[in-house]
């Protein structure tokens, strides 16, 4: 008899069976690049080394209009049998329109979303889609994101009342989950994530540069879908663990995209109490730390109001999760302290 590992899903409960002998559904790899000249080699090589069947994958890579030398490295790059298409954009159109340029090109059920710094072990892969064709309330899966064995992301929990969100062991080492298979989380970072095709259609434009995975999990969940972490399966990821500097560009893009999410997701009181804090609230925090980040977050805020556009269309997915207010304060107060990780 097959062994078996359950969790709680909302009121369901998930039974993984352990054989070998599993359905091998067709993937489609997406990748987007931009600037990855460092990196992409090994994250393509990682590819090359999963033992997924190689028959059943393809990769779609769209280049955000890379400076560097990035499109050369990808196409002298030889993936074997696995079949690999390139797009080359004239333009850095950001990671959601790229994403939805690559569906065009993908019919598969399932597609693997895989960040060009990211390197995802041999089994990785496979774990993930025995755990979600299994599951047919699961539209997310990803496993743990680690640099160095310490946990960057496993997964995040979102708090309606302050438009906060936290990964629960950031920074953790990956010791703290021996013996746990899975983990239900309000959002996975999309770094190495498993997603339902049908659901990655749903992905936002007006996003840029953050906040669309969070976004994408919160309209999932409006369609009966979860998101879940695989705390057997990590990938390693090459980001910087030291203390790291705001930049005027990360606090633009985020407090915009933010604000956008928040209009679009939340129904009142939490529209009121979310925007205040991040209307209000941080920029007048960062005025004491950073005049310059100050003014990116202002600026960001008065162009979120000028696109009339973008705010008439939305209030479409309207979410509300569990109140987690005290967790999300205690979180961004432990985040900031190692240098802006909630950013």
């Amino acid at each position: 008899m097959a062994s078996q590992n359950r969790t709680n899903l909302g009121k369901e409960r998930i039974q993984i069976r352990e054989e070998s002998d599993y359905p091998h559904p067709q993937i489609d790899i997406i990748m987007i690049t931009y600037n990855s000249e460092d990196t992409v080699a090994k994250c393509l090589n990682s590819v090359l080394q999963q033992t997924y069947p190689h028959d059943k994958l393809r990769v779609i890579i769209v280049d955000n209009s890379s400076k560097d030398n990035t499109i050369n490295i990808i196409e002298k790059i030889s993936l074997g049998y696995i079949p690999k298409k390139v797009i080359s954009l004239k333009h850095n159109i950001g990671f959601a329109k790229a994403v939805k340029i690559a569906l065009r090109f993908s019919n598969t059920k399932y597609v693997f979303l895989l960040n060009p710094d990211a390197t995802p072990p041999p089994n990785y892969l496979a774990l993930l889609v025995k755990v979600l064709a299994q599951q047919p309330t699961l539209g997310i899966i990803e496993g743990l994101i680690v640099k160095d064995s310490i946990v960057i992301s496993d997964g995040a929990f979102f708090d309606p009342l302050t438009g906060f969100d936290w990964s629960p062991c950031w920074k953790s080492h990956l010791s703290v989950y021996k013996g746990k298979f899975i983990e239900i989380r309000d959002y996975a970072p999309l770094t190495a994530a498993l997603v339902r095709r049908d659901l990655l259609e749903l992905l936002d434009e007006h996003f840029f540069l953050y906040n669309e995975d969070l976004d994408l999990a919160l309209c999932a969940r409006q369609r009966g879908y979860y998101c879940a972490v695989i705390l057997k399966a990590y990938a390693e990821h090459k980001i910087e663990l030291r203390k790291r500097k705001l930049s005027e560009l990360r606090v633009y893009n985020h407090v915009k995209g933010r604000l956008y999410l928040l209009w679009k997701n939340l129904p009142y009181p939490f529209l009121l109490t979310s925007f205040f804090l991040w209307s209000i609230i941080l920029p007048l925090t960062l005025f004491f730390i950073n005049r310059k980040l100050a003014r990116a977050s202002i600026l960001a805020i008065a162009h979120f109001f000028k696109e009339e556009k973008a705010r008439k269309s939305q209030r479409k997915c309207k979410v509300t999760l569990p109140i987690r207010t005290l967790a999300a304060l205690k979180n961004i107060v432990k985040h900031m302290a190692y240098g802006g990780h909630i950013w």
